[in-house]
């Protein structure tokens, strides 16, 4: 279920305003282990802090463009019509 709190927030460039932006924030997120070697995350943590983001927030942003770009970008929950819900 979507939440109905307003959210504001002003990262990167700009602000943005979304009642549903604290679901991204507040998703239950997967902790793993990856292992790179020392001159690619040393690339990696060049290019966060020029974009004004985390080694973390970098990943993750790669990864959803990534997966946005080849169709594979998870859908979003449809909200559910309470008039369909009764019938």
């Amino acid at each position: 279920m979507k939440s109905t709190t307003p959210y504001r927030y002003q990262g990167g460039i700009g602000v943005v305003d979304s009642p549903y932006l604290i679901d991204y924030f507040m998703a239950e997120k997967k902790s793993f282990v990856l292992r790179m070697d020392v001159a690619t995350y040393e690339a990696l943590e060049k290019w966060a802090a020029d974009e004004f983001r985390s080694v973390n927030g970098q990943l993750e942003w790669m990864i959803q463009r990534a997966l946005k770009e080849a169709g594979r970008a998870p859908k979003a929950p449809q909200p559910k019509d309470d008039a369909t819900d009764q019938a």
